[in-house]
């Protein structure tokens, strides 16, 4: 119920959420990927940075998944399903990859996740 949710709002949002979560940010040069892969209920997002400082790089995927976090995983996500049958997200910045489950982006969306926690819970 929650993929096919999921995959109905970013099929109908796609293209304003690359928009404007994705590609105005300042350190996204290029977007290379965005996606719902219902198979394996996952936001899949892959951009390529302005910045190529690997140690800088989860800082960018954490900027991209806190963007992303009230549009899949906030209150209103939280009200229709329980955190752990909501659907995860794969960020990739420069190849540098992240992975979160459902719980763990619902924390982010409610603020509740600092960047070295990101890192740590969704790190690959």
């Amino acid at each position: 119920m929650v993929a096919t949710v999921t995959a109905n709002v970013f099929a109908q949002n796609e293209e304003t959420l690359s928009t404007q979560l994705v590609k105005s940010n300042s350190l996204v040069e290029a977007q290379e990927e965005f996606r719902f892969d219902e198979p394996t209920r996952t936001v899949v997002l892959s951009v390529a940075s302005t910045i190529s400082t690997e140690r800088l790089l989860p800082e960018v995927a954490y900027g991209l998944a806190t963007d992303l976090a009230p549009v899949f995983w906030g209150p209103e996500a939280l009200a229709n399903a329980r955190p752990e049958s909501l659907v995860a997200l794969s960020v990739t910045v420069n190849g540098a990859g992240h992975r979160c489950d459902g719980p763990t982006m619902a924390a982010l969306a409610d603020r509740e996740l600092s960047q070295q926690m990101f890192v740590q819970r969704c790190g690959i």
